[in-house]
This record gives C-alpha cells, structure tokens and sequence, in this order.
C-alpha cells in the first residue's frame, strides 16, 4: 500500500517487490542517483531508507557513505551460509546470522530488511521450518534487492 502524496522512491521500491524482475532492473539501472542530502549527493541505493540510514549517521550523510560499505563487507556473502544452514536444518545458526543481518540492517536504514529479517527470525525462534520454507524466499528476495544494489555502487568491476 502507498499512500498519497506519491513518493517515487517508495512507489519505486513497492513495485520492485511485485514486479517481474527482469523489467525492474531496467528500471533501477536507469536512475543512477539518489537524494542530496545536507550538500552531499548519495547513491540511488535500492532498499534504503536514506531519512532513517541519515539520521541513523548523526545526521552525517558522508559518515553513511562510509558505513554502508561496511554493512556490505560484512554481510555480502551471508547468503551462502544461510542457504547453507537451510539446507542442514541448522536453524540456530541460521538465527543467529538473520539476527545478525537484522541488527545490521536496521542500524544502515534498509527497514524492509530489517523487517524480514524480523519475521523470518521469529519463525526460526519457534523452530517452525514450514513457515521458514514460505518466510526465506521472501527474505531472500530483499536481501538480493539489498546486496546487489550495494555491490554495484561500492564495489568497482575487475579492470
């Protein structure tokens, strides 16, 4: 549901999760750029929600420049292990790894992560795999969202 006045990144991001993919990422290679914020002009970031990641830098936005690699760093090949620990049937581990994403995720402003991370979390708390069959493609979905737009903005292609 988006609410009026429209405001494009959300209407962006909300069709992202429900569109083909193919024909979104035509449409977020297209923008290039995100909102200038305090003079300082910050990537378009798919997922992000620059107020919350902004405020979240002590409203900073080169400090969040800075740490959005670091999230990146940190959690760029987590999908391995989580699909990894699925497949296992580790469900402690892989809690403790969403719950590590989930805390990551909320302090870098990607809220629709965040959240889930929190759903999937709980599920994995309760030890119920049918509902973390249905709640990991879900997960998965936003973390690739996340991770691929990071990577493409922090991460410079072999030369």
């Amino acid at each position: 549901h988006i609410s009026k006045p429209i405001d494009p990144k959300q209407l962006f991001e909300t069709l992202s999760r429900w569109c083909p993919e193919g024909k979104m990422v035509e449409r977020e290679e297209a923008r290039q750029e995100g909102p200038v914020i305090e003079g300082v002009q910050l990537p378009f970031l798919a997922g992000l929600d620059y107020e919350v990641a902004v405020r979240r830098c002590g409203n900073k936005p080169e400090r969040l420049l800075k740490n959005l690699p670091l999230f990146l760093k940190q959690h760029r090949d987590d999908m391995a292990a989580i699909q990894t620990f699925a497949e296992e049937g580790n469900l402690s581990e892989l809690r403790s790894l969403v719950h590590s994403i989930k805390g990551g995720a909320g302090m870098a402003g990607y809220m629709v992560l965040y959240e889930k991370c929190k759903a999937l979390e709980e599920v994995l708390r309760e030890e119920d795999v049918e509902e973390m069959e249905k709640h990991l493609p879900v997960f998965t979905k936003e973390f690739d969202l996340v991770f691929d737009s990071l990577k493409k903005t922090f991460e410079q292609a072999p030369a």
